[in-house]
């Protein structure tokens, strides 16, 4: 993964440096050229300064998740044999759309509705 080349204290000057510019009528590759980052990078720590994740804290917070829903898939294949033959064939038999949909979301609603 990537590393931090800016402390906290540059982003906030450089987003303050890039609210002053665009108020003044300057285009973003103008900006992000004069404050030598990406525009890239800016608009990630923009959304970051708003409070909304960015696509790194996204992807992390779903892998997390998809941690969390496979132990309890595990744990309820564990539970009973019937629940783990309908898991299983539903798993199987919706292994295309498990890759084309996001096995994320397919294992949630599998879940939802085998839950006792």
């Amino acid at each position: 993964m990537g590393h931090n080349l800016h402390s906290p204290e540059e982003i906030e000057k450089k987003l303050a440096q890039f609210d002053r510019l665009r108020a003044q009528g300057f285009r973003i590759f103008e900006i992000t050229r004069r404050l030598g980052v990406t525009d890239t990078t800016l608009y990630a720590w923009r959304a970051r300064r708003m409070g909304k994740p960015t696509a790194k804290d996204e992807m992390k917070r779903l892998r997390e998740e998809n941690t969390k829903l496979r132990k309890a898939l595990r744990e309820l294949l564990r539970s009973s044999p019937v629940q783990h033959h309908l898991a299983a064939r539903t798993l199987l038999h919706e292994g295309k759309a498990l890759r084309k949909v996001g096995r994320l979301e397919a294992v949630r609603d599998h879940l939802a509705d085998i839950k006792p």
